[in-house]
C-alpha cells in the first residue's frame, strides 16, 4: 500500500492514530471473468474480501488482469494496492493423446513459444516430435518442461534440453504426471538470428500401475501388479532391474553443543550442532554415496538451517563431502573401513534432541545389475514356469495382472547379504526403448534374513554325546579369546591349558597364541627402533611355530595336493580338514621366518657380524612355506615374511614391490613408513631426495591426527 504504508508497518505508533485510522477503498476490475466487491473499509486490522473468478468463457491460453483499489476520498493519487490475477486455460488432447502445431514461425519478434497442456488420465509419458520445414535454416533450440505437483520442487518432473535443427526432425522424450498441466516452452537461442518455421506433435502413450513404487521383501514368494490400460495400444514388456545395493547404518557416537559467539542470532539467541558418526566397510572396490532420508532431498526448503556430511577413511583422511542432492555426487570408493560424520544446525536444541539416532543410508552400486522374473500368470508363476514376454494392451480393456518372482537363495548367498539389507532398482512395463529410459518405478526389494552356506553348516555327528559338544565349543571360545587377550599372565595360562586339553595335537592353539603374541596390528617392520625388539616375544613365536610344525606333517599334505583327481568318497571333508591344515602350516611357517629374521636383524645391528648359517636357516623356511604357497601371493603372513626375508638380504626391490602391492589393498602408516626406510636404505641421499619428501608428505595428508572439523 502506498499511502498507508508508513502507517500500517509501523512498531511503534500511538494508539490514538491507529484507532482513528480508516480508509474507504473502490475496488475495481477491467475484465468481465472477475468479480470483486465494490466497495472495502479499511482500518488498523486484518480485513478480508472475496474475488470470484469464472474461466468458463476463456479460451485456452495465458489471461492476466489488475484487481485495483481506489482512496474514494483521492482518486487521482493512483491506486492504494494492487492484485494480479492469472489464469492459464489449458489446451486439452484428442482421445489418441495428441496434440499438433503447425507451421509456427520463430523470428526475432517472436522467440519463445509457450504451451500449456492438460494430460489426459492414464499416461506416464510422452513424446513430443519436432519437424523443420525451412531445410535451408539451422538454429538452435531449447526445450523446457515441467509440471508442478504439491510439495515436490520444480524439478521433480522437468525436463529440459539444448538441440540443433540441422537434421529434418528432432524427438524429445519424458515422463508425465496425468490429469496435471504440464508446459512446454520452445524458444529459439539468442544466437540464431534467422527465422524458422516449424512443426510440432505432442503424443502421449503409458500405462498406470495400481501401485507405482513397489516394496518386496525375501520371503513373500509372488508380488502382484495390476496395470491399468491407457489411451492408445500399448506393448508391454515388464522387467525389474536392481542395480543399488542401500545398507542403513546407525550413529555409533552423537554430540550436541553450543556454537562460539561468531554463530549468534541478535540479540542473544545460540545455535546448537548436532555431529553423528558412522562407521561401515566395503569388501570391494565401487561407487556409492551417503543420503539421509528426513532431509537429503531438501536444500533451501529443510527446516533445519544447515546438513552437511564428511567422508574420511580408516585413517582419517577427508575423502568427499555433501549435502543435499547426494545421489548426484557418487565416489568411486575402493575396500576398506569408512567413517561418516553428519553435521546438523538449528536454533533449538530439543529439536536436536529428536534426531540423535539419526540413520543414514549408504547406497553402493552393484557390478552386475539383478533382474527378476515376471509372470502374466499365477499359474506359471508358481512352478516357475513360462516368464511373461511382450502383449498388446488395448484402451478400456480389463485390468491386467501380473506378477513378479523373489529373489534366489543362491543370489542372496553370492552376494552376502544379510538381514536389513535393501536392493534398490527400477521396474518398467513398456517395451518401447524410449519409453524404458523415462517411464520407469522405483522397485525395492528387502532381505529378511540372513542366510547361510551349505558348506558353512556343520554336519552333524549323530555318535557324539553332548557332553563332547561342550567340550568342543568350550576349546573354540578359548581359542577365538585367546587370540583377543593382550598378550601377558593371563594369556599364557590359558593357553598352556589350552595345550594340556588338547594334548599339544591341535595346531590352531599354536597359530592363535602366535597371533596373540603379535596381533596383526602390532607387527613390526624393519623400520623399527631397536628400543622396540623384545627378543623372549620373538622366541616364544618360533617355539609356538617349531610345534605347529611337529603336528602338520608336511609330506602327507604335499602328497595330497599332489593328486590330480580325488575319487574316495570323503574327497571334500578331506579338503577340506588339508586346506585348514595348509593355512594353519603357512601361518605358522611364516611367522616363525619373520620372527627369525628379526632375530637375526637385531643380532646383526648390535654385532654388525652376519651369520651365514642362519640365514640358510631362514632360506630353508622360505623354501618350506613357497612349496604351499606362490611367493606372489596376496597372503598377508607370507607379505610379512617377505618384506623381512628381503631386508636381511638386503632385496630392497622385492621390498618396494610387496610394499606397494599391500599399500594398493590397504594404506596403513606402518607399511608405507616402511617404504620410505626401504627407499632410502637403497638409494644415496641426493638420488632418492624427491621419493622422500613426497612419501614423507603423503605420510602427513594419508595419517591425520584427527578429522577435519566442520
Amino acid at each position: 500500500m502506498r499511502n498507508a504504508g508508513n502507517l500500517l508497518y509501523q512498531v511503534f505508533l500511538d494508539a490514538e492514530k491507529k484507532i482513528n485510522f480508516q480508509m474507504s477503498l473502490c475496488l475495481t476490475s477491467d475484465v468481465s471473468w472477475v468479480s470483486v466487491p465494490k466497495y472495502l473499509e479499511l482500518m488498523y486490522m486484518s480485513r478480508n474480501f472475496n474475488i470470484k473468478i469464472d474461466p468458463s468463457g476463456l479460451h485456452p491460453g495465458v489471461h492476466t488482469t489488475t484487481v485495483r483499489a481506489y482512496d474514494t476520498k483521492n482518486a487521482t493519487k493512483g491506486p492504494v494496492f494492487t492484485f494480479e490475477v492469472t489464469i492459464i486455460r489449458p489446451l486439452v488432447t484428442d482421445h489418441s493423446g495428441s496434440l499438433s502445431h503447425d507451421n509456427v514461425e520463430f523470428n526475432a519478434n517472436s522467440l519463445i513459444k509457450r504451451n500449456f497442456v492438460l494430460v489426459p488420465r492414464n499416461v506416464s509419458w510422452a513424446t513430443l516430435h519436432i519437424k523443420h520445414l525451412d531445410t535451408d535454416v539451422n538454429a538452435n533450440f531449447c526445450l523446457h518442461v515441467v509440471q508442478l505437483l504439491p510439495q515436490k520442487s520444480c524439478k521433480h518432473m522437468e525436463y529440459c534440453k539444448m538441440f540443433n535443427m540441422k537434421s529434418n526432425e528432432f524427438q524429445a522424450h519424458f515422463s508425465v504426471e496425468e490429469n496435471v498441466v504440464i508446459e512446454f516452452v520452445l524458444a529459439k537461442y539468442w544466437s540464431s538470428c534467422s527465422s524458422i518455421k516449424l512443426s510440432y506433435k505432442l503424443q502421449f502413450h503409458g500405462v498406470i500401475p495400481k501401485t507405482q513404487n513397489i516394496a518386496m521383501y525375501h520371503g513373500m514368494g509372488l508380488h502382484p501388479v495390476v496395470l491399468k490400460s491407457g489411451i492408445k495400444n500399448e506393448e508391454i514388456l515388464p522387467s525389474v532391474s536392481l542395480k543399488h545395493l542401500i545398507t542403513v547404518l546407525k550413529p555409533n557416537e552423537g554430540k550436541i553443543t553450543a556454537l562460539t559467539s561468531r554463530d549468534v542470532i541478535p540479540p542473544n539467541r545460540p545455535i546448537y550442532q548436532l555431529i553423528l558418526s558412522y562407521a561401515f566397510s566395503l569388501s570391494k572396490s565401487t561407487d556409492a554415496y551417503a543420503t539421509c532420508g528426513l532431509f537429503g532431498e531438501l536444500l533451501y526448503e529443510s527446516e533445519y538451517e544447515s546438513q552437511l556430511w564428511m567422508l574420511f577413511d580408516s585413517n582419517k583422511q577427508y575423502i568427499s563431502a555433501g549435502d543435499a542432492y547426494a545421489n548426484r555426487h557418487v565416489y568411486k570408493l575402493d575396500k576398506g573401513d569408512y567413517t561418516i560424520k553428519m553435521h546438523v544446525r538449528h536454533e533449538r536444541r530439543e529439536i536436536l534432541e529428536k534426531i540423535i539416532d539419526l540413520p543414514i543410508q549408504v547406497v553402493q552400486k552393484l557390478q552386475n545389475p539383478i533382474s527378476l522374473d515376471v509372470y502374466s500368470s499365477h499359474h506359471q508363476a508358481t512352478i516357475f514356469g513360462k516368464k511373461c514376454s511382450t502383449f498388446v494392451i488395448a484402451p478400456d480393456s480389463d485390468l491386467c495382472r501380473l506378477f513378479i518372482g523373489s529373489l534366489s537363495n543362491d543370489k542372496i548367498i553370492s552376494l552376502k547379504l544379510i538381514a536389513g539389507h535393501c536392493l534398490s532398482g527400477s521396474i518398467h512395463y513398456v517395451k518401447d526403448d524410449n519409453g524404458k529410459k523415462v517411464d520407469n518405478y522405483v522397485f525395492k526389494y528387502f532381505i529378511t534374513d540372513t542366510l547361510k552356506t551349505k558348506n558353512g553348516l556343520k554336519p552333524v555327528e549323530e555318535n557324539k554325546t553332548k557332553l563332547e559338544e561342550f567340550n568342543e565349543a568350550m576349546c573354540e571360545t578359548k581359542l577365538n579369546w585367546l587370540t583377543k587377550l593382550e598378550y601377558g599372565v593371563d594369556s599364557n595360562v590359558l593357553y598352556e591349558s589350552l595345550c594340556d586339553e588338547t594334548e599339544n595335537k591341535n595346531s590352531l592353539v599354536h597359530i592363535s597364541w602366535i597371533q596373540c603374541i603379535e596381533p596383526e596390528d602390532k607387527k613390526k617392520f624393519p623400520n623399527f627402533s631397536m628400543k622396540d625388539i623384545d627378543v623372549e616375544k620373538i622366541k616364544k613365536i618360533i617355539s609356538a611355530a617349531n610345534a605347529v610344525l611337529t603336528i602338520i606333517d608336511q609330506d602327507d599334505l604335499l602328497a595330497f595336493y599332489g593328486i590330480k583327481s580325488d575319487q574316495r568318497p570323503e574327497a571334500s571333508k578331506l579338503k577340506i580338514s588339508n586346506d585348514r591344515l595348509k593355512n594353519n602350516l603357512i601361518e605358522a611357517l611364516s611367522r616363525k621366518g619373520a620372527a627369525m629374521c628379526q632375530l637375526y636383524y637385531y643380532n646383526f645391528m648390535n654385532t654388525k657380524i652376519k651369520d651365514e648359517s642362519y640365514l640358510q636357516e631362514i632360506d630353508d623356511v622360505w623354501l618350506q612355506v613357497i612349496c604351499f604357497i606362490s611367493p606372489d601371493s596376496d597372503s598377508k603372513s607370507l607379505n610379512y615374511f617377505n618384506i623381512w626375508h628381503g631386508a636381511v638380504h638386503q632385496n630392497y626391490g622385492r621390498m618396494m614391490k610387496v610394499l606397494l602391492r599391500m599399500l594398493e589393498d590397504k594404506h596403513t602408516k606402518e607399511v608405507e613408513s616402511c617404504l620410505l626406510w626401504t627407499i632410502k636404505a637403497k638409494f644415496a641421499e641426493d638420488e632418492s631426495k624427491h621419493l622422500a619428501t613426497a612419501i614423507s608428505n603423503a605420510l602427513i595428508v594419508h595419517y591425520p591426527k584427527t578429522f577435519r572439523p566442520f
